[in-house]
């Protein structure tokens, strides 16, 4: 794929993200409701924060690779206290299989490596350990393909 072709498949894809965000919002907004308030507004805010983000990508329209974490990004981490290394690919909210290498983007995993850098030392709350992990790198991949919004018929 040449260059030029990457990148519109690239923007294509960040605004197919966009989209889905978009059109799904209510959705995501009632499955968040089962979360406890501050964990529920940390999800909110880190929505609207990615958001951002693919608005300002799509509108620089630059051909450069984006430098933080998005949905679609393979992830390489290190563990800080096993040194352990793992890969993933960060996925849409329902999205997420650990079969496949890829978690939700909504997971305790997935929201702290989201928008975060490579050399960025993130901690990870889940309900049963806390943990630092490095992010060591990622690309951000657009063959990752969404979900349709399910639409009822009448």
């Amino acid at each position: 794929m040449s260059h030029s072709l990457h990148a519109a498949a690239v923007r294509e894809e960040w605004i197919r993200q966009l989209l889905y965000f978009d059109e799904n919002r209510y959705t995501l907004m009632e499955k968040l409701q089962a979360y406890a308030l501050p964990e529920r507004l940390e999800m909110e805010q880190l929505l609207i924060r990615y958001e951002q983000t693919l608005e300002e990508l799509v509108a620089a329209a630059e051909e450069t690779p984006p430098s933080v974490v998005l949905v679609g990004s393979r992830v390489m981490i290190r563990f800080e206290d096993t040194l352990d290394q793992e890969r993933f690919v960060i996925a849409l909210p329902d999205g997420g299989s650990l079969e496949s290498g890829s978690i939700s983007c909504l997971s305790p995993v997935g929201r702290a490596l989201l928008l975060s850098r490579p050399g960025d030392k993130v901690k990870i709350r889940t309900p049963e350990e806390r943990y630092e992990v490095t992010v060591l790198e990622h690309e951000f991949a657009p063959a990752v393909r969404l979900p349709r919004p399910i639409r009822r018929t009448v």
